[in-house]
């Protein structure tokens, strides 16, 4: 294939391209922050949002102390920094999700709107208009999906909330959700980007949309990539927003319980999903993690901060369900993750914080009781 002048020209100049995308990445992420909090304002002021201040703990005496928002936003640019510092040594790609002006506009609109509705809902405490409304699917579905998480429209059954999902989680978290989900990148590397003659397999679990999955495809395009999801609204949107190059397979199932091989995964995700689940279910699906997963793979978790974890936002993960439908999610914060894992055989590899979310990393021992071999 010919080589275009542009290619020459920037082959040429490797560090001037490096300081001219890191400089792009900066106003591209700071004009994503000043717009998602723009929203996060507007929203509020239509439909409610978590209080800031001072909280009440959950023995209804004892009052915690919260972060404001400058803050919330000096911790927020922290991260991207800490991202900016890691693309520049090539840990992963530069982003490609720059804002599109009139289809951002329309989902401005479509976000207010829906939010006003939200906030109705919030006010009555409404949270199982899906599992009223939807009576065939009770057989289909486990009863702890079937409601209205965060208070949203049709929870995870329409086209229309797959549609403002991601818009509403980057609202939430004033424009970072990709690069807190990033964050789990370069735990996966000394995996993915390891030389082998076989084709390396890595499934991301609770999909979504695809938002991590078009990331994973970007960065390592010799990768098998599977997406497995239990809402097929959702997996529909990501059939057609992620790139067809890398014949990415999306499966309908249950983390419970998936159809995947035993032993047939080098490496998995899960994102933001662990805190939507009773303690029952998240034990059944690290139970079946651990089993499709190689000995040696890892699983990356990326998912809210626990108690503890970052004293200053203890008020913010006791206030958080109150403010959103997270039924599982007081008991999510507080419970023994690193013992969960152990117990199915997932030992401690690495983790860290990432302004609202943590990044735990594990991998699958030989056998239980034995240590993982080094990559």
């Amino acid at each position: 294939m010919a080589t275009t002048v542009m290619e020459k020209r920037t082959a040429r100049f490797p560090s001037l391209v490096r300081a001219f995308k890191s400089v792009n990445y900066a106003a591209q992420q700071y004009g994503r922050m000043g717009f998602y909090l723009a929203n996060y304002m507007a929203g509020a002021r239509v439909g409610g949002r978590m209080p800031e201040g001072t909280f009440d703990a959950p023995d209804g005496e004892t009052k915690i102390k919260g972060p404001g928002w400058p803050a919330l936003l000096a911790d927020a640019q922290g991260l991207m920094r800490r991202e900016r510092r890691a693309m520049a040594r090539g840990d992963y790609e530069y982003p490609e999700n720059g804002l599109q002006p009139l289809k951002t506009f329309m989902k401005v609109a479509d976000y207010l709107r829906d939010t006003a509705v939200v906030g109705d809902r919030r006010r009555a405490a409404q949270h199982q208009e899906v599992f009223a409304s939807l009576v065939a699917e009770r057989e289909r579905y486990p009863r702890y999906y079937l409601q209205n998480f965060h208070y949203q429209s049709d929870g995870y059954f329409s086209k229309a909330s797959a549609k403002r999902y991601d818009f509403q989680v980057d609202v939430l978290f004033t424009g970072v959700a990709d690069a807190m989900r990033r964050r789990a990148r370069p735990w996966l590397n000394e995996v993915l980007r390891t030389p082998k003659q076989a084709r390396l397999t890595h499934a991301d679990f609770a999909c979504g949309t695809g938002r991590f999955l078009g990331e994973l495809a970007r960065n390592y395009p010799d990768a098998s990539l599977i997406g497995v999801d239990l809402s097929p609204a959702y997996l529909d949107l990501a059939a057609k927003e992620l790139p067809k190059r890398n014949g990415i397979r999306l499966i309908h199932a249950n983390m419970e319980a998936t159809p995947l091989d035993t032993a047939s995964l080098d490496s998995a995700t899960v994102i933001f999903a662990f805190h939507e689940l009773p303690k029952k279910a998240r034990s059944n699906a690290v139970k079946e993690l651990s089993r499709v997963l190689k000995p040696g793979g890892r699983l990356v978790i990326v998912d809210t901060l626990q108690l503890g974890d970052h004293a200053a936002y203890d008020g913010l993960l006791h206030v958080f369900p109150k403010g959103f439908h997270e039924p599982y999610y007081a008991e999510y914060v507080a419970s023994d993750q690193d013992g969960l894992m152990a117990k199915h055989g997932l030992q401690k590899a690495g983790q860290e914080r990432a302004f609202l979310s943590k990044v735990s990393v594990y991998d699958k021992m030989l056998e239980i009781g034995s240590s993982v071999p080094k990559p």
